[in-house]
């Protein structure tokens, strides 16, 4: 029926987007979507006064992961520490890989105080998890920086910000 064919039509559309908005190795949103949800969250900042926040965060000493164990290894790390990002956020939050071993999370509605708060707890909880390599348990850590967007800012601007702030 063509009701049955528009709802596999949405489904389908519904699956590319996920896929193009979609990191394909964390699973996290990709850079795309990160861009697309900080543009939206400027626009409700001009016009209905919500501030938002962004936390910019680098896996610290990366390199060495991938140089003295492997690529899998390195991929492991990503993926471990996009699901502690992932179980760290709000339902209006969210997480994105931003390149390499870069990682964004834009914070909907919060202030200098809340956006403190969950950077140290991302931080936290992601120097609390590991990964057993070759009966080795790998921790890992981040350098975070966050900041709050400003009215009129680009979002090079805004990121470039919470860049510097690490």
């Amino acid at each position: 029926s063509d009701n049955s064919k528009n709802r596999n039509i949405i489904e389908e559309l519904e699956r590319l987007k996920n896929e193009v908005l979609t990191d394909p190795l964390t699973k996290l949103g990709n850079r795309r979507l990160a861009q697309m949800k900080i543009e939206t969250r400027m626009q409700e900042l001009t016009t209905y006064d919500i501030p938002f926040g962004v936390l910019f965060m680098d896996i610290d000493h990366f390199k060495q992961f991938n140089d003295n164990y492997s690529h899998e290894v390195g991929d492991q790390v990503l993926v471990m520490v996009a699901t502690t990002i992932s179980n760290q956020l709000r339902g209006m939050d969210i997480g994105a890989r931003w390149g390499g071993e870069e990682f964004i999370i834009v914070l909907g509605n919060v202030d200098h105080e809340a956006l403190g708060i969950i950077a140290e707890r991302v931080r936290f909880f992601i120097e609390k998890s590991w990964l057993s390599v070759d009966g080795n348990n790998l921790g890992v850590t981040v350098s975070i920086g966050g900041t709050l967007a400003q009215k009129g800012e680009s979002l090079e601007e805004l990121v470039k910000r919470a860049d510097l702030l690490m």
